[in-house]
């Protein structure tokens, strides 16, 4: 058998491990998955518990849920912030890329240490 055929080989062992993982993860899930439950009042218990703020905000106790829950929309939003500032500076690096080779002819290379 040649390396092609001993790659392939391995790579089609890899996948299938990979699938096999894959397919148990998903059988998993589906069998700990509860539709009904989702809107029971446990689980708004559950989430309203994960999501309680701590000393000093807590107070008053009717509103600690509230808080909570706009705390991790404004955690949610600020994520977003941060991976759109994120796409912003690619953008404008790449920017700099295209002009400084193009406009100015100016390459920038990467050369692996030792070669």
């Amino acid at each position: 058998m040649n390396s092609t055929g001993r790659q392939q080989g391995v790579l089609d062992w890899m996948f299938a491990g990979l699938a096999d993982s894959a397919g148990a993860a998903w059988q998993d899930f589906r069998s700990n998955f509860n539709p009904e439950g989702l809107l029971s009042v446990r689980s708004w218990e559950d989430l309203s518990r994960v999501t309680a703020p701590v000393e000093p905000f807590n107070r008053p106790e009717a509103l600690a849920p509230v808080i909570g829950i706009a705390g991790v929309v404004l955690g949610l939003v600020l994520a977003g912030v941060a991976l759109g500032s994120l796409g912003s500076l690619l953008l404008a690096l790449l920017g700099m890329g295209l002009l400084l080779s193009r406009l100015y002819g100016i390459s920038l290379e990467v050369v692996a240490l030792g070669a």
